[in-house]
């Protein structure tokens, strides 16, 4: 009987401690799932922007007086051209999946469209999950290109 209390007793602290760790975690991914369409837009201004640096870049390496890009600001922009691409791509095929969802939504329901809203849900759900996933780890590559930015000179922007 004292063993079992034992037993008991410390796999109430386990689950406790693990409540604990596992809490802040679940809670981070739920506020970014809730928090995705919000995050889209801030990526799609930072598109817009990340546009007008590449416009300025370009006028820096095609003439203007400045005698163009050196190579690390040419390996900077190019790399910026690639997060360009990739944020672009992410907000396209978000786009179309909304437009999908949005779509099946706004039919008439009967038995076959409720079926098929019933299976879109969930999908709908892990596909945003995952496209905040995406979003955060992009914004992140961008952070750290913003960061190591600060510390190349530049003649544009």
């Amino acid at each position: 009987m004292l063993d079992e209390k034992v037993v008991l007793d410390a796999a109430k602290q386990g689950a406790k401690s693990l409540g604990k760790a596992v809490a802040p975690i679940a809670t981070q991914h739920v506020k970014m799932l809730f928090g995705v369409n919000k995050e889209l837009d801030r990526l799609r201004s930072t598109v817009d922007a990340i546009e007008a640096v590449l416009k300025d870049a370009a006028a820096a390496a095609g003439g203007g007086g400045g005698g163009g890009l050196s190579y690390q600001d040419g390996e900077w922009v190019d790399n910026l051209a690639r997060m360009r691409d990739e944020a672009a791509d992410l907000l396209k095929s978000y786009s179309a999946r909304k437009r999908r969802h949005d779509a099946i939504l706004n039919r008439r329901f009967n038995c076959v469209s409720l079926a098929n809203y019933a299976v879109s849900v969930p999908g709908y759900w892990v596909e945003n999950y995952f496209a905040a996933l995406k979003v955060s780890k992009i914004r992140e590559r961008l952070d750290a290109m913003a960061k190591d930015r600060k510390t190349v000179h530049s003649n544009f922007r």
